[in-house]
């Protein structure tokens, strides 16, 4: 697992004590994390909700930073379109 290290610099004031990740847990819902590799949020994090969300996947995507389905349409599709066939069936 992930160690939590969410760094403190990222939320101030009545939101530095906010933490609904065990919460995660809940989610029974599959879930698809699709994360750029530079985005701002950094990989650990996705990794990290992707390991407390019991039914979800996560995809990082290498040459991308925040927007992924404008930076790489064609792999963004291509692994959104597999998630939602897993779904159907």
């Amino acid at each position: 697992m992930v160690e939590r290290n969410f760094s403190s610099d990222n939320c101030t004031g009545l939101l530095r004590n906010y933490d609904r990740t065990e919460d995660l847990k809940k989610i029974k819902q599959p879930c698809l994390i699709i994360h750029g590799k530079f985005d701002y949020i950094v990989s650990e994090c996705a990794a990290l909700s992707r390991n407390y969300l019991p039914n979800a996947e996560l995809h990082i995507l290498e040459n991308c930073s925040n927007y992924t389905f404008l930076e790489d349409p064609k792999a963004y599709h291509e692994i959104l379109t597999s998630f939602l066939c897993k779904q159907k069936n």
